[in-house]
């Protein structure tokens, strides 16, 4: 965890997102859930001075619905804002998110229904 966390600091995702899986797999064998604080920190790895990275738009649905799976309360400002920004690149990507933020209970922002 503490290596995602230091990752995510350094605003490193893809570094972020290749410990995620190594952790998930660790928690797999041993049988225990995945720490909360490491899904928020991967998400948070994918966004800069208030903007998330374009590019993360596909690993970041992938936390998502994991945190989804394993009953993890998802942060609304962030997966609002990865749903927004895949509206204008990817829709596939977008209506994933709304998926997971509508089975999650989770509030969807208005700008979020705004297509590009």
């Amino acid at each position: 965890v503490k290596a995602i966390e230091v990752a995510a600091d350094e605003k490193k995702w893809k570094l972020a997102v290749r410990r995620m899986k190594q952790l998930t797999r660790a928690c797999e064998l041993s049988g225990s859930p995945v720490p909360p604080s490491a899904y928020l920190s991967v998400l948070q790895s994918m966004e800069r001075d208030g903007r998330v990275e374009r590019f993360a738009i596909t690993p970041a649905r992938k936390v998502v619905e994991e945190m989804v799976k394993s009953h993890v309360p998802l942060p609304v400002g962030i997966v609002n804002k990865f749903a927004q920004v895949s509206t204008q690149s990817n829709l596939d990507e977008a209506l994933a998110l709304l998926h997971s933020l509508s089975a999650s209970s989770t509030p969807i922002a208005a700008e979020t229904y705004e297509m590009a």
